[in-house]
Formats: C-alpha cells, structure tokens, sequence
C-alpha cells in the first residue's frame, strides 16, 4: 500500500512538473509576443527564455500554431481573473456586472497593457493566418458568451429594455471594448471608463 501511495505521489509531482513546464512556455510566448509582435515571436526564443531546449517545447506545442492557440487561452483567461476590487455595497445585479465590465478594462489597461498589446497582435494576423484565426475565434466566442449571459439576465429580470437583443448587445459591447483599448494603449485618447459603462448601462435599461 506505501508503495501505491509513493507511485501516485510520484506521478502526480510529474504531472504537476510538466504543467508548471507548459505554463511556464505559454506566459513565455506570451511575454515575447507583447514585446515583439508575431514576427518577433520564434520559438527557440520562447524556449530559451525558459531554459529549456527546442525538442522540450515541440514535446509541449508540436507547432507553432498550437502554442498560439495555448497563449490565446491563456489572455482569455487574464480578462477573467485580472479585475478591479470590487466596489462596497456591490450588488450582483447584470447592470452591475455590465459597469463593471467597464471599471475592470480600466483596471486591466492601467495594471497590465500588455493584454492589449497582444490582442491587437492577434487582430493585426488574423485575417492572414488561419490559425491565429480560429484563436481569435475561440477567445472571442468565450467573450460574448460572457457579455451575452448578463445581458439576457439583464432582460429575463426586466431589468433591461425587452427588446433588446441580448447577442447584438454583447457584440456592441465588446467592439466598444476592445476600440477603447487600441486607443488608450496606443496613447490616443483617454476614457473615463466608469462613465462609459454608465451610459452603456443606462442605454440597455428599461424605461420605468
């Protein structure tokens, strides 16, 4: 029975090694992107700057387009988890999750830019590179089916305009989004973006 337990324990520092490996790859990748772009992004440059070698990578990502699809996961994952505190007294109401859409862009512009920067990166390539494409794809579809959830909340409570159509509002809202960002990160304009998800809100409210 020690025996079984010390081969599971065993197994499961490997699994966790090899997890930590590939996490460490993708944020790699990641970083490298931000700072470079697409063209400046190689992977024995990735590899190195985990300390491994190439072959230990492809065992991780076989190809490029996969560790793009990985880095992909990875930034959707940044917009759930990097977000603003949360305000006293806030209520999980769907126009306060809409306003806090806003408050969190704001949060994430000012404390991690580089979010931005690689997903302009990701728009910039996907109309040349099918599988940056379909990474973009699936970031996107996690996206709005976020904003599209609270949005339909929105209007199953009567909290929003029953006509409002909860897909076209999370589409606007994330176009809405992801302008404001190539702006701000590009120095080109700033936005108060708590007044700016106050007027989105007030937009999809229902008249009284």
């Amino acid at each position: 029975m020690d025996e079984e337990k010390m081969e599971r324990a065993e197994r499961h520092q490997m699994q966790s090694r090899r997890d930590r490996r590939r996490h460490d790859l993708v944020v790699a990748a990641y970083q490298l992107l931000a700072e470079r772009g697409f063209e400046g992004l190689r992977v024995r440059d990735v590899a190195a700057l985990v300390g491994v070698n190439i072959a230990t990578l492809h065992y991780y990502f076989p190809t490029k387009d996969e560790l793009v699809q990985a880095v992909v996961d990875y930034l959707l994952q940044q917009f759930i988890d990097v977000t603003a505190p949360l305000p006293e007294g806030y209520q999980d109401t769907p126009p306060e999750q809409l306003r806090q859409v806003f408050v969190d862009l704001g949060y994430q512009v000012e404390q991690v830019p580089e979010m931005f920067v690689v997903l302009n990166e990701l728009h910039l390539h996907a109309q040349r590179n099918p599988g940056v494409h379909t990474s973009l794809e699936r970031l996107n579809a996690g996206w709005q089916a976020h904003i599209e959830g609270i949005c339909a909340e929105g209007i199953r409570q009567r909290l929003f305009r029953p006509e409002l159509d909860a897909r076209w509002a999370a589409s606007m809202v994330i176009a809405l989004v992801k302008g404001i960002s190539l702006q701000v990160v590009s120095k080109l304009e700033t936005f108060d973006f708590e007044q700016t998800g106050e007027r989105v809100v007030q937009w999809f409210l229902k008249v009284q």
